[in-house]
């Protein structure tokens, strides 16, 4: 039963292959392309990562071989705030001075929130109020030398200096740095 190839035929296989094609050209335009594309974006991300991670690794290579400058930078403005820092180069001068510390204190709450709000632009300060006094004028004086020779930035706002027949007592304000 052999049946003849009838023009019938001819136009179901052409209707079969054309219905093949547009199958898969709406396929590939649902499901392949947008997965190509998203495999595009992925590389992208990934490369991006990458370099990012490798610039990490630079900075990190280059924060461990620091120059002689920014060593000496650290020292006059360190990277974080230290107090404590402070209070030991206070007391250095104070010893090499023969000054003794009364009080050291830092500003009132609202003052500091006053100075954080002022305080957009520039390096982040830190306040002090420090109350010293010593057997002669001149011991302050060396005192303050002291300071202003430290290897830390401090700016010196306010000064008081009184003097009596047999002491004479200083009352500062301080401001310190510190790096971002």
């Amino acid at each position: 039963m052999r049946k003849e190839w009838t023009k019938n035929h001819t136009y179901i296989t052409l209707g079969i292959v054309a219905a093949v094609i547009m199958i898969y050209i709406i396929s590939f335009m649902t499901l392949i392309k947008p997965a190509q594309e998203e495999v595009g974006t992925k590389v992208q991300k990934v490369s991006m990562y990458e370099k990012q991670l490798q610039k990490v690794d630079s900075q990190a290579n280059s924060k461990n071989e620091l120059t002689e400058e920014d060593k000496a930078l650290n020292l006059l403005v360190p990277p974080k705030k230290s107090p404590d820092d402070v209070l030991r180069k206070l007391q250095q001068a104070a010893t090499a001075a023969k000054v003794t510390i009364e009080y050291v204190g830092t500003e009132g709450q609202e003052q500091l929130e006053k100075v954080e709000d002022e305080q957009t632009e520039g390096l982040p300060q830190e306040q002090y109020v420090i109350d010293v006094y010593a057997g002669k004028l001149n011991d302050i004086h060396h005192f303050l030398d002291g300071i202003q020779k430290s290897e830390r930035l401090i700016t010196i706002d306010t000064l008081s200096i009184q003097q009596t027949a047999d002491q004479a007592t200083a009352s500062l304000q301080i401001k310190t740095y510190a790096q971002r």
